[in-house]
């Protein structure tokens, strides 16, 4: 057999080619620091591999939720901590302002504080979180929680729901609370009464209902827990006030008549069944407001509610030399007492949660960090020189 020299020639060109492919796929595994160049060289390999970057992308997107949950939950533990230190500071008015050395002026001082802590606790009950939402508001996080109302206090615009994060495979929490179970459903001391305006009310309408009060407790509770309805008639130059419950006539201590037909006195008070409010504004024809028995109160009606209380006091100054004035003010005075117990309460129950949370954030944390260093681990095992 003969060899020719073209031969030769050709076959250690192809070798040296080899030669050289084999050299490039070398250094290019070794820039790559990868066993594999391709899936089809170790298809077993491949699958591990694209599993395990599934679960890495998966636990690092577990990781930025919890690092999100925890600054809300720290914001919303901050904030409640003030909130707790604000209502601290007004139980501690509220002590003072039953010393009975106290005249007219030292009385509207102390309301006046009080006021100015109560609008202190609405700005934090509004607070918002990085993202600009707000935090207490629930699932209405673009709507303001608390809106100062016409006619005292505070009505929320929130919801009851709370905005869950994902933070393990089987694992939510809360980054966005609601307002309603902390600072709107806290227990009253005493039966009272929750004033509002019903939704469907005429968009010119002007008129509002005040936020009301107990002004007789022993009266108010001897019907308690009727609810009462307030409506305009048309023309709205009159009004009827009935019971919810079977529609009977409601009779007035003021103005002294049956509320049916009654003429519309804006800011007139009236006054039933232990229990006083006003309206104001100008009303159209079908508006509608309503007036509920509640053992509920809210804080911000809590501490505005004692802050007019003491305003009244100072305006009434010599009605507390008289026992009858003093034991008045005193029964008052001690419904505050409780409602500021039961909101300290409230307060701080929610605060452990988050705390509660807080420390739950943490456990998972450091647990999806071990993960990652693992399939890191594995990952490197399988595809790594």
């Amino acid at each position: 057999m003969r060899i020719s020299t073209s031969y030769f020639f050709s076959n250690g060109i192809r070798g040296m080619q080899n030669i050289q492919s084999q050299l490039s796929d070398t250094q290019e595994r070794i820039s790559l620091g990868k066993k594999q160049l391709s899936p089809s060289e170790d298809p077993v390999a491949t699958t591990k591999i694209l599993v395990f970057d599934e679960q890495l992308k998966v636990t690092e997107q577990f990781q930025e939720n919890i690092t999100y949950a925890t600054n809300s939950n720290q914001l919303g533990e901050s904030v409640l901590g003030q909130i707790e230190n604000s209502l601290q500071s007004i139980r501690e008015l509220v002590v003072q302002s039953n010393a009975s050395h106290l005249n007219a002026d030292d009385l509207r001082s102390i309301a006046t504080e009080i006021e100015g802590l109560t609008t202190e606790m609405a700005n934090l009950m509004n607070s918002k979180d990085g993202t600009g939402d707000y935090l207490f508001s629930g699932f209405q996080g673009l709507s303001k929680p608390f809106v100062e109302r016409q006619g005292g206090g505070y009505d929320y615009n929130g919801d009851s729901g709370e905005r869950l994060m994902q933070v393990s495979s089987d694992a939510k929490i809360s980054f966005a609370f609601s307002g309603k179970p902390v600072f709107v459903d806290v227990s009253s001391s005493t039966n009272t009464i929750k004033t509002s305006a019903a939704e469907l009310n005429s968009d010119q309408s002007t008129a509002f209902i005040s936020m009301g009060k107990v002004m007789d407790q022993e009266e108010f509770d001897a019907v308690y827990p009727e609810d009462y309805i307030v409506s305009f008639n048309d023309p709205p130059t009159t009004y009827n006030v009935i019971r919810r419950d079977d529609r009977a006539p409601v009779n007035a201590d003021v103005p002294p008549v049956t509320l049916i037909n009654t003429t519309y006195a804006e800011g007139q008070s009236i006054r039933f069944n232990g229990i006083e409010y006003y309206i104001s504004g100008t009303p159209q024809a079908g508006d509608t407001f309503f007036i509920e028995s509640t053992r509920q109160q809210d804080i911000l009606t809590s501490t505005f509610r004692f802050s007019e209380r003491l305003n009244d006091a100072a305006d009434n100054i010599g009605t507390l030399s008289t026992q009858a004035g003093r034991e008045d003010f005193q029964a008052d005075y001690d419904a505050a007492l409780d409602n500021m117990d039961n909101a300290l309460l409230s307060v701080s129950q929610e605060r452990s949660r988050l705390g509660v949370n807080l420390r739950q954030l943490d456990r998972l944390f450091d647990m999806h960090e071990g993960l990652i260093i693992e399939i890191n681990e594995f990952i490197s095992d399988v595809q790594d020189l």
